[in-house]
């Protein structure tokens, strides 16, 4: 009689650090910035060419479900923490820079006069996204008695009848299905391995292309919708598998953006916001010179920013609350 096969599921390693996760956050904030860069300019009433407009249009349905899912696969490490540690850290280090960013982006936009509108500090603008997870690590702790797979088929069921561009819920709903799908997917590390090996690879990438001209054709329509996931979830095996493939020794830049990533994250639309103030004051119209100057003068000053911020106080206040870390609590 044959023995029984082990049908135990396997979850991520908590105690290692994965560094083609840094790689891939790293290059998804790059392709952020590089996205802001044109679409920043839509209230001067500069416009791309409309191939470079469907170049950037190609990767909406996979940037941000990546960095979405990337900071899901980290859930179930988070949750091991009591929920006093749990709610001050996320406090610190997503509450914390919400509030001061989303304060100089007002600034900076209009000058402050929203400051009394309590709308304006909901979703702030590009800040949506660490708004988004604030809401969705808040939740976390209530429902992780649940069935990993609940939250994700609940959260996409719901943006189904409450279309992304519908409302905000609309938006929460479709990306906390990705959020919920990294913790499912850390919790079938076994399983996620055997999707990023180059046979699996390549029939993803096939998939993912077809996505890619969907969301090209009818970017209106589709790009943030559930349609499209199966498609953006096989561009993400798809990139992770490349990722993995390159050595460390050629990633070092894009992991210190990735370990980095909420200071590039939070700082890059105000630089380029005051980047292209300054050059319609000269003007300047050209959207290649205020693009250019825009991506670039973002890359410079949040790298700038982020070197501060592992230099410390008083530098890392602005992205990281300055009070102590709470005393872990020990057991006789």
């Amino acid at each position: 009689m044959p023995a029984p096969q082990n049908t135990a599921v396997t979850p991520m390693p908590t105690t290692q650090r994965f560094t083609w996760m840094d790689t891939m956050r790293g290059l998804a904030i790059v392709l952020v910035i590089l996205r802001h860069g044109s679409t920043t300019l839509i209230e001067y009433q500069i416009f791309p060419t409309i191939w470079f407009q469907a170049l950037q249009d190609v990767l909406v349905p996979f940037r941000m479900p990546a960095l979405m899912l990337l900071s899901g696969l980290l859930l179930d490490r988070a949750l091991k923490k009591n929920l006093g540690q749990y709610t001050l850290g996320k406090m610190q280090n997503l509450l914390w820079p919400y509030v001061i960013w989303a304060a100089i982006f007002l600034g900076v936009s209009n000058g402050g006069e929203q400051y009394l509108e309590p709308m304006a500090w909901v979703s702030t603008s590009y800040l949506w996204f660490i708004f988004f997870l604030m809401i969705y690590f808040a939740i976390a702790p209530f429902i992780k008695f649940l069935p990993a797979w609940v939250p994700v088929l609940a959260a996409w069921i719901g943006s189904w009848f409450e279309p992304y561009a519908a409302s905000l819920l609309g938006q929460l709903l479709y990306f906390a299905g990705w959020f919920f799908l990294g913790q499912l997917a850390s919790r079938h590390w076994d399983l996620v391995n055997r999707l990023l090996r180059p046979t699996p690879a390549i029939i993803a990438a096939v998939l993912a292309a077809f996505g890619a001209y969907f969301s090209l054709t009818y970017p209106a329509r589709i790009e943030y919708r559930v349609e499209i996931v199966p498609f953006a979830i096989a561009g993400i095996i798809a990139a992770i598998t490349l990722v993995r493939a390159i050595p460390d020794a050629r990633t070092g830049w894009i992991r210190f953006i990735g370990r980095t990533s909420l200071v590039w994250y939070v700082a890059h639309i105000p630089i380029m916001l005051v980047t292209r103030r300054i050059l319609v004051m000269a003007g300047v119209e050209n959207f290649w010179i205020h693009y250019i100057a825009g991506c670039t003068m973002a890359f410079l000053g949040s790298w700038v920013l982020a070197r501060l911020f592992q230099r410390g106080a008083p530098f890392s206040w602005l992205f990281k609350a300055p009070w102590p870390k709470p005393k872990a609590r020990t057991t006789a």
